[in-house]
């Protein structure tokens, strides 16, 4: 089975007051491993950068300037040709990346993903559920062995690494 590990960084959360996505990250795995495909790509928003999306990700507007836009064939279509039909697997995709990934589709005249999507952040809530103070996301991790970073970036979450 072929799976897409997929994340996205943006202007902000919704697509509808005008917020884009400046980022993509993913990862193909098949049968489970992780394989050497991936896709990586900076996308021109075409407006500016907000201070509170800056914190999160620390992409900024002036590093964004010069990449391509969404619509264009070497971010959109080329994300779409590498998810192909494989299975998408994407950290609160069901309330945010896939409805924002096909809101970006769709406004660039491409038809939006159907493709099968696993969440697991409906479960992270159950694993974490008997944690409390302040680094609970923290202590919930760490037996995973996943680290923890103030500022995410889509290829470097993929990638549980620091960018």
């Amino acid at each position: 089975m072929r799976q897409i590990v997929f994340d996205l960084e943006t202007t902000g959360f919704k697509f509808a007051e005008g917020h884009r996505i400046v980022e993509i990250g993913a990862i193909e795995m098949v049968r489970g491993a992780v394989t050497r495909n991936n896709f990586h790509v900076y996308v021109n928003p075409e407006r500016k950068m907000p201070q509170d999306a800056f914190r999160v990700h620390g992409i900024s507007g002036k590093f964004l300037r010069d990449k391509p836009v969404f619509a264009d064939p070497q971010v959109a279509q080329a994300f779409v040709d590498f998810i192909d039909d494989a299975e998408l697997i994407a950290h609160n995709g069901l309330n945010f990346d896939l409805p924002f990934l096909n809101a970006e589709l769709a406004a660039a005249g491409l038809p939006v993903l159907k493709n099968k999507l696993l969440d697991p952040a409906p479960q992270s809530k159950d694993w974490c559920a008997n944690l409390q103070g302040r680094s609970i996301l923290q202590r919930c991790l760490s037996p995973q062995s996943v680290k923890l970073r103030t500022v995410q970036v889509a290829a470097s979450d993929l990638a549980g690494g620091d960018r």
